[in-house]
């Protein structure tokens, strides 16, 4: 019963009235409940807009008034490409500029563990130079 209820409304939306949900503001889930579409701000446009239809709901065909339209969209999406590439850019160096801190910290803490193994071990050789040069001396003396 689900599934015909699922149909029906996606039948309903197909055929009904275009200002019912307006697609632009609705997103529809894969059981066809409508949910209110957030935007998302200027880099994360997809460019989808919804065709203009007549009173009957068919779609009114386009009209492009000359190329200078096309060359100002074109230039609308090299430049959202362009800040798009600046945006990952940005990020790229904050990305690397972390790395780096966390790597020399990391250095850090393995170099001054390595001195304080460094000097536990001489003392440990100190400790035990004492009592063996005595025992040498006892054998040899």
């Amino acid at each position: 019963m689900n599934v015909q209820a699922e149909t029906l409304k996606y039948f309903y939306l197909l055929f009904g009235p275009a200002d019912l949900l307006p697609l632009d503001q609705v997103v529809f889930n894969t059981e066809a409940h409508a949910f209110p579409r957030f935007e998302l701000g200027k880099l994360f446009k997809t460019g989808w807009k919804r065709k203009p239809r007549d009173k009957d709901g068919g779609i009114i065909a386009e009209r492009h008034s000359s190329s200078s339209a096309q060359e100002k969209e074109q230039v609308q999406q090299t430049s959202s490409a362009d800040t798009g590439v600046k945006v990952v850019e940005s990020l790229a160096g904050q990305a690397q500029t972390a790395v780096q801190s966390v790597a020399t910290g990391v250095l850090d803490v393995a170099a001054g563990a390595a001195t304080k193994a460094a000097g536990a071990v001489g003392d440990a050789a100190a400790a035990v130079k004492g009592p063996a040069v005595k025992a040498a001396e006892k054998v040899v003396g």
